[in-house]
């Protein structure tokens, strides 16, 4: 049942990443009509995976804000053997956060969170609050029509069910967490801002798995800034360049904002210099050590000193600090084209990555980016994920095929000797009756 489940993954026409597999009514519906949905941007999303389960929906508990009632999960119904419940609730009264938690709490591997409102769930994103650090579960937001056809159907068919001991149906769903794969090198973008801590600590744990992918990606960091176009020179939190006021959001140090600014283009002029000269590694070596220059204040003294530990040319690193305009015009540009209303962020193959800003988890998402996998990413993932990758499907897919055309095989050349053998025998009974009819039709002789 799981490697037919997984085969038809693959076959059925994709209009997105989640699909319905049984029963038919639905699958049929949702053929014409894609599932619009959005990943919450907390919680671990298992790029490069599939994860296929029954759907649960309790209605004396829709909005799932506690665990109060009936909300057993059983496995029947499961489509393989990697028990994976997704849990149908509904939004209002409490925050998503708390509904995943509840979610997870009783062993669901999915909340699918049904909006409250007819509108495309991909314009909105489920944000984390500061409390979704336990979340390891993907969450999930669908439309209000789509939602309540998948609750009605799961309704139905819990119905029809009642009194039945065999010939049950139930609501299958398959969710493809994919991840771009344009070729054999992962592409990434890190957007930061120099005064955010969080960003910072990020960057300090993430240069472990950059140093790990070495050439196999190629990452870029990006300054999150604003242009003003209502400042004045009394304006504290911004800076004029060349006639033009910019501002750098998200900063939560004790760095003044406009001395945040300073230190994003520093940044990007220094990952400049060693990316010429193919050394990346010092860029996060440096990223390391702005982090530790927390404990001072980010005093100037403590950035210098990390600047004269890994090697910056000065005289290069003046150059560069005389164009900030033009970094500041490139970078406000991107960022404003690139949508992404959050910050830190990054971007995977040109996918905006959803999920807690985990190094390992971002590490993971760019593992699955890759056409074929490096041995670095084969290597690091010893522990058992939930979901299937996609490698393990075809292999999967390929692996059956072969053993059902050598049964074939084997089941031919079996009922080929079966008809030999039974003809064979037929023959030698009709000649044997033959023979006993020659011999009866010969004349009796009397002595």
């Amino acid at each position: 049942m799981k490697y037919f489940l997984l085969l038809l993954s693959l076959l059925y026409p994709i209009y997105g990443s989640i699909k319905i597999y049984s029963p038919d009514s639905l699958a049929s519906y949702f053929r014409r009509e894609n599932i619009r949905h959005s990943y919450a941007n907390f919680g671990k999303i298992p790029y490069g995976t599939i994860l296929a389960g029954r759907v649960f929906y309790f209605e004396d508990n829709p909005d799932f804000c506690s665990t109060k009632g009936k909300v057993i999960l059983d496995r029947e119904g499961d489509p393989d053997d990697d028990f994976s419940p997704i849990v149908l609730v509904e939004r209002g009264n409490c925050s998503f956060i708390r509904k995943a938690k509840n979610v997870q709490e009783i062993g669901g591997a999915l909340a699918l969170i049904v909006d409250n409102q007819d509108r495309n769930p991909e314009y909105f994103i489920m944000v984390d609050d500061g409390t979704a650090y336990e979340i390891v579960i993907p969450t999930i937001l669908v439309s209000k029509s789509d939602g309540q056809k998948i609750k009605q159907t799961v309704l139905d068919t819990e119905s029809e069910n009642k009194g039945k001991t065999k010939h049950k149906e139930f609501v299958v769903l398959m969710v493809d967490f994919e991840m771009e794969k344009p070729d054999d090198r992962v592409e990434y973008d890190i957007w930061y801002t120099s005064g955010d801590l969080h960003a910072l600590k990020f960057l300090k744990k993430m240069k472990k798995y950059s140093n790990k992918l070495g050439a196999n990606a190629l990452m870029t960091p990006h300054m999150i800034v604003r242009k003003c176009h209502d400042c004045t020179e009394e304006t504290t939190n911004c800076m004029q360049y060349d006639q033009e006021y910019y501002c750098a959001p998200y900063s939560d140090s004790v760095l003044d904002p406009r001395m945040v600014l300073k230190r994003g283009v520093e940044e990007l002029c220094i990952y400049q210099l060693f990316n010429e000269t193919g050394k990346t590694e010092k860029w996060w070596e440096y990223m390391k050590e702005v982090y530790e220059c927390k404990g001072k204040n980010f005093e100037a003294s403590c950035i210098a000193k990390a600047q004269e530990e890994v090697g910056v040319d000065g005289y290069k690193l003046n150059a560069c600090r005389y164009k900030a305009i033009d970094i500041l015009r490139r970078e406000e540009s991107a960022w404003t084209s690139s949508g992404i209303p959050y910050s830190p962020a990054v971007v995977v193959n040109n996918r905006v990555y959803r999920g807690t800003l985990d190094a390992r988890n971002v590490f993971e998402a760019i593992c699955a980016g890759f056409n074929a996998t490096p041995s670095v990413c084969a290597g690091e993932f010893k522990e058992t994920k939930r979901g299937v990758s996609k490698g393990t499907v075809i292999a999967i897919i390929v692996t059956a095929i072969i053993i059902n055309m050598l049964l074939i095989y084997c089941y031919r050349r079996y009922t080929k000797r079966e008809i030999k053998e039974e003809m064979q025998l037929q023959v030698t009974s009709m000649i044997s009756q033959y023979l006993a009819l020659k011999d009866d039709s010969k004349p009796e002789i009397k002595p």
